[in-house]
């Protein structure tokens, strides 16, 4: 027995009691002068049967791209609840500046502006009898119109097939609530001349063998009781659009008691929709939806044992993979990555083939699917020459800092592309950028003549590709190291690097750019310590490593204890510290620094961060409150620098009598907390020989120490993205890093 056979036993007998009540009240004539009526003919119930058995066969399952597992599943198993979202609010933006606005004050790489107007799919489908879905490619359009259908069979049936899932999980409460029998026609069938949309209906009863499908047909529509799933009108031809467009107009204006669910590419939507339907948009999954399709993917035993969905989504948050959750955003790309997942346990670190594999799968769409009755322009416009143009347009956008651009500029693009190439074929820039944006929503429209590549992480790679192929990278590096929109980009570039020395020349620029910040006398000064003080800490930590540990304690104690007058540089001391805390835990997470000890440091920064909050706001009934915050900073601050051993025991015994000392002081001397901190700074610092004075950093010095320490840390999370790196220049550029340059200290 399959998992669908429940279903189908159920939706059959539901199915002949729908179809006996419905010739029962008007169609006796259907039966041939028989007194026999469905449910009790033998007739009748092998066509409700085998029309069930055949929805549930075409449309019950999906097809999973490149899956190491079965090549389809479950619709049921698999299905994850989408949103809608009124398509008029994405033409209601003025600009693309005006859209950028939005995603820059939100601080966020997705492009959904709607979240709060979100509504569940199947409520909007049950609360409108005629609907329009809109959708990019791959956004799951008719995965909805076949999972509504399932619905509407399973709302017949009265029957639901996941009543209790292996793991815990249950179906929406939100179900089909209409009695209706779901017909899910082939549009693409009505491209040939003389077909209409009712002979198509009819043809999929006809086909079951129902006797009299016409006429059963015709009673089926007076009474209202089809659910029309009229999915892909963007795979008409253009020349049957027309008539196509006004057969279904006519269908409705006919039988209006009935109920369509019409779905069409956004791209595609140009004819100005149809009277009375409400038009939506399906949106990009949220974090909701993404676990909830972990926990429907990943449900076979071994994965509920070894919990592989949690660890799937605890990974996808990782601050590493953030372009890859922003793939995850559209369903075909995260059945792709739960195939790459089932197959390592983990993501790539390098980011440019998973997203290069992306990027892929959307140039060629699942053409055995849709089948295209029309001619495409990819037969002349071949794919690599399309990678070429998307490149050019992604470059010239993201330099121009446009992640929105409008359509004429996307024009210009085309034809000057055109005419610097001349194996390029002889077509219209409007013609080609149609067929991208219509067959495979690499380029969208947000709103009316705004544009944008559907994932910023796709212009990210595609910017960087075009930055290797024409050699820009010294550019790249002069121009954008420190710019932290072009951070993707350097990673992606990294691992584009060909030849034998691979990712070198790019590290090799990266670190000298660096070192140009090194010229202030108070960070060399501070450099030349931390160089010192290393040399007390134990273990076989890379000296890289050590020194960000000691220079990341030493900005805890600056941010937490700073003095005054330095409250002014407060924020972008803050940054630097920051900046620092970064480095050490990518340092961490390449197995440069000893994991324990980072754990001790992300507590000390976390504690210096709180008590620099509670003393910015300098309120007396806030004393209690900082003395506690100090002393549990003091104790974490005792454990780490112990490990180190930067301070040795003697030292950290003294420090602690001066401390105590300090705090048992009157209370009317910490009334303010002026002095307090600046004393127990000087506590701290004397036995580590560090000078105060090279923590209060200028603007100008703060800034240089930010910039310096975010190349540090871009420069190794550039070499883990590489394919190749020279062991030589790599154990080179190692040992400089946050170390002074072998020149004398000015």
């Amino acid at each position: 027995m399959t998992e669908f056979e429940p279903l189908i036993g159920a939706a059959t007998v539901g199915l002949t009691h729908l179809i006996g009540k419905i010739i029962e009240d008007n169609g006796h004539g259907l039966l041939n002068g028989s007194a026999t009526l469905p449910g009790k003919d033998w007739e009748f119930d092998q066509a409700a049967q085998v029309y069930v058995q055949r929805y549930a066969d075409r449309y019950g399952a999906l097809k999973m791209a490149r899956s190491q597992r079965a090549q389809a599943r479950l619709l049921d198993k698999s299905y994850t609840p989408v949103y809608l979202l009124d398509h008029a609010k994405f033409e209601q933006a003025e600009s693309g500046e005006s859209i950028q606005q939005q995603l820059d004050e939100r601080v966020q790489r997705g492009f959904e502006f709607h979240d709060r107007e979100r509504q569940l799919g199947i409520q909007f489908a049950n609360e409108q009898p005629y609907l329009m879905v809109l959708g990019e490619p791959h956004m799951g359009k008719s995965t909805f119109l076949s999972k509504i259908g399932i619905e509407a069979l399973q709302r017949i049936a009265n029957f639901d097939v996941l009543d209790a899932s292996p793991n815990g999980l249950h179906r929406p409460k939100s179900t089909y609530t209409h009695a209706c029998i779901p017909v899910m026609p082939d549009m693409r069938q009505l491209s040939r001349h003389g077909s209409t949309l009712k002979d198509l209906i009819i043809q999929e009863f006809e086909g079951c063998g129902f006797s009299k499908p016409w006429e059963f047909v015709e009673l089926c529509l007076k009474k209202g009781k089809l659910l029309l799933l009229l999915d892909g009108i963007d795979a008409i031809s253009p020349g049957a659009l027309h008539r196509a467009i006004a057969d279904i107009e006519d269908l409705v204006d006919c039988y209006s008691n009935n109920r369509f669910i019409v779905s069409c590419r956004t791209a595609a939507y140009t004819f100005g929709g149809f009277k009375q339907f409400q038009v939506m948009a399906i949106a990009a999954f949220n974090d909701e939806q993404i676990k909830y399709f972990l926990h429907q993917w990943f449900r076979q035993s071994q994965d509920l044992e070894s919990g592989t969905a949690k660890r799937f989504w605890q990974q996808l948050n990782n601050p590493r993979h953030t372009s890859t959750k922003e793939l995850a955003q559209t369903p075909l790309l995260l059945t792709f990555l739960c195939g790459i997942y089932e197959t390592l346990q983990d993501f790539p670190l390098k980011r440019h083939s998973l997203c290069a594999t992306a990027l892929a799968i959307l140039l060629q769409p699942w053409q055995t699917n849709k089948r295209q009755t029309y001619v495409s322009n990819h037969q002349t416009f071949d794919l690599e020459l399309e990678l070429e143009l998307l490149a050019e347009i992604a470059y010239a956008s993201f330099v121009s800092d446009q992640i929105f651009f409008a359509k004429q500029s996307v024009l210009e693009r085309i034809e000057h592309f055109q005419a610097a190439n001349e194996n390029a074929p002889n077509l219209s820039a409007g013609s080609i950028l149609h067929e991208i944006e219509v067959m495979q929503g690499i380029l969208v429209k947000r709103a009316k003549q705004v544009y944008s590549f559907s994932h910023l992480t796709l212009q990210e790679y595609l910017t960087a590709k075009y930055i290797v192929d024409n050699q820009k990278v010294d550019q790249l590096v002069r121009d954008r190291l420190t710019d932290h929109r072009w951070r993707e980009v350097f990673l992606f570039v990294a691992g584009l690097m060909p030849g034998q020395h691979g990712a070198d020349d790019l590290l090799l620029a990266m670190e000298e750019q660096a070192r140009i910040w090194l010229t202030q006398t108070k960070l060399r000064s501070l450099f030349l310590w931390a160089d010192v003080a290393i040399q007390k800490v134990p273990g076989d930590a890379k000296n890289p490593a050590k020194r960000t540990m000691v220079l990341t304690l030493a900005l805890a104690l600056a941010l937490a204890l700073g003095h005054p007058n330095a409250q002014r540089h407060g924020h972008a001391s803050r940054f630097v510290f920051e900046c620092a805390q970064a480095l050490a835990r990518t340092l961490d997470q390449t197995g440069s620094l000893n994991h324990a000890l980072d754990c001790d440091l992300d507590l000390v920064c976390a504690r210096a961060r709180a008590l620099a909050s509670v003393r910015n706001l300098d309120h007396a009934r806030d004393h209690l409150l900082s003395v506690s915050m100090a002393m549990s900073l003091t104790h974490d601050l005792i454990h780490a620098f112990q490990k180190l051993g930067v301070i040795s025991t003697a030292q950290i015994e003294a420090l602690m009598r001066q401390l105590e000392s300090l705090n048992e002081s009157p209370a009317k001397e910490q009334n303010s907390l002026g002095n307090h901190p600046k004393q127990a700074l000087q506590i701290w610092l004397e036995p580590m020989q560090l000078s105060p004075d090279l923590l209060y950093l200028s603007d100008s010095e703060n800034d240089a120490f930010s910039r310096y320490l975010y190349t540090a840390e871009l420069i190794i999370c550039c070499k883990q993205s590489a394919v190749r790196v020279s062991p030589q220049v790599w154990k080179g550029i190692e040992s400089r890093l946050l170390a002074v340059p072998n020149d004398k200290l000015s």
